[in-house]
């Protein structure tokens, strides 16, 4: 795929898999940057068409922190960055937590830091993970067949902590939105001479592996792709019948977003069961079940209702949801995403209090993405779990970054809301910045709403003036997806 010579920066540049890639991106004119740990590593790097087409970079991952790292990317200004580093089964479970988990990690927070993606010139940051890399205490997903679940039991038994921190890395990649990544997890590795022809997508079989060569090829196709393209997928890797051209392009295709910018609901239920061993389970959560997803689109919904018992009802990145006289009904962070939504006029209904009622993650480039709940109602539900303790026990949200914006307008709020109101996240990470995290209340009324015991460290009880200005055309802009003549009407 032609390409404008780009500049990349590559995270664990002696790697074979990024040796591979930088040769190749080199021959094709691009210009790397490759962070090595060691000097004498420099001498292997490939050279380019000229002597200054691949530069090493020479930093530790492990002893950098995070302004180190943005400092570096600040003074490069890549437009795509790759990490391809690893710890290689060196150094035990340790250090390979500490450089495929934490590094990783390490390094998207220097990128949020470092503000370089917020440069039109940017295009994305490229992940190298692994297949079957996943929860395991989920079940396997259902399309493994006997040969994949041997597969991933052997892989498991002989680099487990690997697929641990590779799996804490994608998860807390696919939580950011401040800036365009892309997940390639490749089977098995080979040191083989690459053929050229892969399989890219989704749902694969779990016991073919592929030459590292055709990895690295395949990385410097996507790194190619134009802005905006692949954002958000997380593809598996493995040999296969289609050149890499091709494989990229449709794999990009069948993943490409098709935005809604007017999507309507009325009068629907949604609803999200959950069973275990074929039994309908309604006394306790299974895990996130979300009864509503909005994904890259404007959409409103009226006198609807969404029930579930995890995480209830999801706003992505890029989007934007108004509700009106609806029903949300859960037990834990019944409100979460990291899109704008608004709730007008809503029954906020607890089966039981976990987490909180929001759960939302800002965006350090859009101030406006939060929840926003306004003349609402807070209250336990006729469903709730028999002889749970609720009284003083729902929180009405808690960050689930330091960016987290959640704003309570004129909502009545019953007994069973916690007096504090809002809470950090758990002990161990609280998510909270003072600086950053907004969580926001004003007109609060009903057996919780009395204000004078809230945590003033986290809640920020507004004036009336502060509250007139937060309105849905400050939060959304343009409204004229929203129904006006059914608002209007009711």
């Amino acid at each position: 795929m032609a390409s404008a010579p780009l500049s990349i920066f590559v995270i664990g540049g002696h790697g074979k898999v990024a040796l591979h890639f930088t040769r190749i991106a080199a021959s094709r004119g691009h210009k790397v940057f490759s962070m090595i740990r060691q000097p004498e590593h420099a001498s292997d790097l490939p050279t380019g068409s000229s002597a200054d087409t691949v530069q090493p970079v020479v930093a530790s991952l492990e002893q950098s922190s995070v302004s180190d790292i943005a400092s570096l990317f600040t003074k490069y200004s890549p437009n795509v960055v790759l990490f391809a580093a690893g710890a290689g089964g060196k150094g035990g479970p340790e250090r390979t937590k500490a450089v495929d988990e934490q590094g990783a990690i390490k390094v998207f927070d220097a990128l949020e830091q470092s503000g370089i993606a917020k440069s039109t010139d940017f295009r994305r940051f490229l992940l190298v993970s692994a297949i079957d890399v996943r929860d395991k205490t989920k079940p396997p997903p259902a399309w493994y067949q006997q040969p994949d679940l041997e597969r991933s039991e052997k892989t498991r038994k002989a680099i487990g902590a690997y697929m641990d921190a590779k799996y804490a890395a994608d998860k807390n990649l696919s939580e950011r939105s401040s800036f365009p990544w892309f997940v390639l997890r490749p089977g098995g590795l080979l040191d083989e001479p690459g053929t050229g022809k892969v399989a890219l997508g989704v749902h694969q079989s779990l016991v073919h592996s592929i030459p590292r060569e055709d990895v690295a090829a395949t990385l410097v196709e996507i790194a190619q792709l134009p802005k905006g393209q692949g954002d958000g997928l997380m593809l598996d890797l493995l040999a296969g019948d289609n050149d890499i051209p091709t494989s990229v392009k449709e794999a990009i295709e069948r993943g490409a977003p098709h935005p809604i910018s007017n999507f309507k609901a009325y009068n629907i239920d949604f609803v999200q069961r959950q069973y275990q061993r074929g039994q309908l389970i309604t006394t306790y959560q299974l895990g996130p079940a979300a009864a509503l997803c909005v994904e890259k689109a404007n959409a409103s919904f009226y006198s609807c209702s969404f029930s579930s018992y995890q995480d209830t009802l999801y706003v992505g990145p890029a989007s934007q949801a108004f509700f009106f006289k609806s029903t949300v009904k859960g037990m834990t962070d019944q409100l979460y995403g990291m899109g704008k939504a608004w709730f007008e006029r809503t029954l906020l209904l607890s089966r039981a209090c976990g987490g909180g009622i929001t759960a939302w993650r800002g965006d350090p480039n859009d101030a406006k993405v939060g929840v926003y709940i306004l003349n609402s109602h807070i209250a336990r539900a006729d469903d709730a779990i028999p002889l749970k303790k609720m009284h003083g026990k729902c929180y009405l949200g808690r960050p689930w970054n330091a960016k987290a914006h959640a704003v309570y307008l004129n909502t009545s709020m019953d007994g069973i809301v916690a007096k504090k109101g809002f809470r950090v996240w758990g002990r161990e990470e609280s998510n909270f910045d003072p600086r950053t995290t907004r969580f926001d209340e004003y007109g609060s009324t009903g057996a919780a709403g009395d204000v004078t015991g809230r945590n003033m460290t986290l809640d920020r009880i507004l004036t009336r003036e502060q509250a007139s200005r937060i309105t849905i055309a400050s939060v959304f802009g343009d409204t004229s997806w929203i129904d006006w003549k059914r608002v209007w009407e009711r």
